[in-house]
């Protein structure tokens, strides 16, 4: 087991999000965090990388206790963050926005080179700014920024949103790929079609709890959860 979060309460003040969340990810395994907006999907990848560390409960990295980590040491333990949205710097070239994604040491050729297979794109527009990419090549920028220190697990927060139904396509076989090099991914997605083919784990979150655990075929043929929780029905 690569990570374990068990039972972390969760705050913003004094609004309580997280309430008792649990869940696992297995070695090279891709798990899927479901759920409507505002159910504390997001807070969940934050209270795990430390952003916003929950008031009780427990966060296990690779054997090692993280929960009370400051959140500049977390990604030094082998995790990646993809947050919603891309956030990369768009004053700054490609080449410039990965070197930012190092913890330390110099950016590699092997990095690089291997960054590059998920993305060859990257590599013909190392010297372009990053605001100057379309939505598609930024959301691939910041994945490749998280992969460009090979980290052994990955929170990928939303990473289709927005993206025209090619790029979907292509953002589920960046997935695949990332999952057939040994690499973990923990995966908030409101994309249930996304989820169903790329999981192999999937959890659905209500009011700040886990209120689902199974597979994906078992969720696929759910009709009564996913229109209770998901609201869809596939």
């Amino acid at each position: 087991m690569i990570l374990k979060v068990d039972a972390i309460h969760t705050y913003y003040g004094k609004s309580h999000i997280l309430h008792g969340v649990s869940l696992e990810v297995g070695e090279g395994e891709v798990v899927a965090l479901l759920g409507r907006n505002g159910v504390g999907k997001t807070t969940t990848l934050k209270s795990i990388m430390g952003l916003v560390p929950p008031r009780s409960g427990s966060i296990v990295f690779n054997g090692r206790e993280i929960t009370r980590l400051p959140a500049y040491k977390v990604p030094r333990l082998g995790i990646g963050y993809i947050p919603q949205g891309k956030h990369i710097f768009p004053e700054l070239t490609v080449l410039e926005n990965l070197k930012i994604g190092l913890i330390r040491g110099k950016l590699e050729g092997d990095s690089l080179k291997g960054t590059f297979n998920y993305f060859p794109r990257l590599e013909e527009r190392l010297d372009q700014m990053g605001g100057s990419l379309s939505g598609g090549e930024q959301q691939m920028l910041a994945i490749a920024r998280a992969l460009i220190t090979n980290p052994r697990l990955v929170l990928m927060d939303e990473p289709t949103e927005g993206l025209m139904p090619l790029l979907v396509r292509l953002m589920k076989d960046i997935i695949k790929s990332i999952k057939g090099n040994g690499v973990s991914l923990l995966l908030v997605e409101q994309n249930l079609g996304t989820a169903l083919e790329v999981s192999d784990k999937i959890y659905i979150m209500e009011k700040g709890m886990i209120v689902y655990e199974g597979k994906p075929q078992e969720l696929a043929e759910d009709e009564e959860v996913k229109l209770r929780y998901l609201g869809v029905s596939v």
